[in-house]
């Protein structure tokens, strides 16, 4: 199957998983959440400015925003601006959005507030928009909120059994990301993310070339599906002479090229080092996941586990979910709205306890 986009809206998230032959290539986890995002257009009122850096610092309604700077700016004016990176968590911190000034009073009518279901109809748009792309709706609710948003997109049936298969690849692969552990044959891609890049190691047996093609292969893949960018470093196993690695980098070309991913590389080191520049516009599959924690499910993302097993059930009766003490503090389990949208969902009351 080619041109097909998987869509599964939940309560609190939205699943986008782009399909070619039977093979998910491209996946995108939007969270329900009210903040600035990629693309958007919205007031910022600046609230101080560092002219020698061009750059001033403002708000959006309660969002924190850094402003590329024209001069003139002062603290106080309003200005409109287009988000060019999404607010993300990594490990340790919170990185704010980013957005430049934008002059055309046109785009001021594209302003939004930002709401919890943004980004995720503003993401269905993008997908069907794009081309000859069908949509496959995970359930009757994904269906009518595909129509509601998009009623010119061209929706199909698929045989259950087809579906399930790649809702189950989907899930390895939302796995692999947070373990950060990929293997490939006879060997295996570790994925780390930290404050400054993503550190990805090669490891395995056989000679090192084909190991590094194999693993290279993945990992393009990988950059794909979790939606890495930034600096990504690779850790090659080492090639003794010159022409092997330049052999080895134009594969490398060759695959990102296929692929449609943009970016600069380095040439690969004596010592095995590749290190690739991609722009970062909004967080991976990976800061989603695990937000500021390392190789671990987030509470936020335990939460939203919660509530969609909870859609996936059929009770006729009070459900209890249960909950660790930390994500039970956290969104989506510590907003009200969120559990009484589950209740009438699922149309009994759900009560959720400390485990």
């Amino acid at each position: 199957m080619t041109g097909a986009v998987l869509v599964d809206h939940g309560l609190v998230e939205t699943r986008f998983s782009q399909i070619a032959q039977d093979e998910i290539i491209d996946h995108r986890l939007v969270r329900h959440i009210a903040q600035p995002h990629y693309g958007q257009y919205i007031d910022v009122r600046v609230t101080s400015v560092f002219p020698g850096e061009r750059q001033a610092s403002g708000i959006s309604g309660p969002f924190s925003i850094i402003l590329n700077a024209q001069p003139g700016l002062h603290p106080g004016q309003k200005v409109l601006g287009r988000i060019t990176r999404s607010a993300w968590a990594e490990p340790g911190r919170m990185k704010q959005a980013q957005a430049i000034m934008v002059d055309d009073p046109e785009h001021r009518l594209h302003t939004a507030k930002c709401s919890p279901l943004a980004e995720a109809q503003d993401a269905l748009r993008q997908f069907v928009e794009s081309g000859d792309c069908r949509v496959i709706p995970r359930d009757l609710h994904t269906a009518l909120w595909v129509r509601k948003i998009c009623p010119s997109a061209r929706i199909m049936d698929t045989d259950t059994s087809w579906l399930e298969a790649v809702v189950a690849k989907r899930d390895q692969w939302e796995d692999e990301a947070v373990t950060g552990r990929c293997a490939i044959a006879d060997g295996w891609v570790t994925v780390e993310r930290t404050r400054a890049m993503t550190v990805m190691d090669i490891d395995g047996v056989g000679h090192a070339c084909a190991l590094a093609q194999r693993a290279l292969s993945e990992i393009v893949r990988i950059v794909r599906v979790f939606d890495i960018g930034g600096r990504i470093a690779i850790d090659i196993p080492q090639l003794s002479d010159r022409k092997s690695r330049m052999e080895l980098g134009r594969y490398f070309d060759e695959l990102v090229l296929g692929a449609g991913l943009k970016g600069e590389r380095s040439q690969i080191s004596g010592f095995g080092l590749l290190v690739w520049n991609r722009p970062k516009i909004r967080a991976s599959l990976q800061d989603i996941l695990c937000g500021t924690e390392l190789q671990n499910l987030s509470a936020e993302s335990r939460g939203c586990a919660l509530i969609g097993q909870a859609l996936r059930m059929k009770p006729s009766q009070t459900l209890t979910l249960t909950a660790d003490a930390q994500a039970l503090r956290c969104w989506p389990l510590a907003d009200q709205s969120v559990l009484k949208a589950l209740e009438s969902r699922l149309h009994v009351p759900v009560k959720i306890t400390t485990g």
